[in-house]
């Protein structure tokens, strides 16, 4: 298992290279993009279980360049940005078999990730206003998790987590001038793997089983998120 966070820099060591390679031809046709991702469900939020449901939103910043004919571009994005510090609730039931949620403590979240995309244009119209893309996504994130105990019955524990996510992404991008666009996607997962380590500070577990190395992965059913954005070409 600690081959995988090693194999996911080296797929992305690669593309940057690569990209890094193809740029020096294409600098004068860049782009910068600010996006507002609104992901209603997570088919791979692994760190609290497969499948969890998590609303959150956050802005992602993205950097690329298009080809020749500005048909086809590339897409580099810091992704999955966010952090929240909450009161952690577990439910509870009392002597007249009522459930009730009670504070047990805090949790800290905290998350980030760089995507690469590839972006194929659709079609042989050269419109200027309206353009469709198909994307070929790969991205890797960080996550961690921290528990604080309110009570001494429970114990603190940290997660660290890296994570590989890949699938399609539909565009469509609007364009008011030449230089000035509006950009909606519709990423789609199709697969989502994590690697991670967990550190509990239970004393009633043994040793060996207080430092743990985990791995989940979801492939299932593609699950769309919804992301739109303000772009500018320079």
């Amino acid at each position: 298992m600690k081959a995988i966070p090693l194999l996911i820099a080296g797929i992305f060591l690669s593309l940057f290279c690569k990209a890094q390679t193809d740029s020096t031809q294409y600098r004068k046709k860049a782009f910068f993009k600010t996006s507002y991702d609104l992901l209603q469900y997570r088919p791979g939020e692994l760190l609290t279980g497969g499948g969890a449901q998590l609303s959150f939103v956050n802005f992602s910043l993205a950097a690329g360049f298009y080809d020749k004919k500005e048909r086809n571009f590339h897409e580099f994005a810091l992704s999955r940005i966010y952090y929240t510090n909450n009161v952690h609730y577990h439910t509870v039931t009392d002597t007249t078999g009522r459930q009730m949620a009670e504070k047990i403590g805090k949790k800290k979240d905290f998350g980030i990730g760089f995507r690469y995309e590839y972006n194929l244009k659709l079609g042989k119209r050269n419109d200027r206003k309206s353009k469709f893309y198909i994307g070929f996504p790969v991205e890797c994130y960080y996550v961690r998790q921290d528990f604080a105990p309110l009570y001494a019955n429970s114990f603190n524990y940290h997660v660290n987590g890296f994570g590989l996510v890949t699938g399609v992404v539909p565009r469509y991008q609007y364009w008011f001038t030449k230089n000035f666009y509006l950009d909606i996607a519709i990423p789609i997962t199709m697969y989502e793997g994590l690697v991670s380590h967990i550190k509990d500070s239970n004393v009633n577990k043994p040793v060996s089983e207080r430092n743990t190395t985990d791995y989940r992965s979801y492939v299932g059913p593609p699950f769309p998120n919804f992301r739109i954005g303000l772009g500018i070409k320079i």
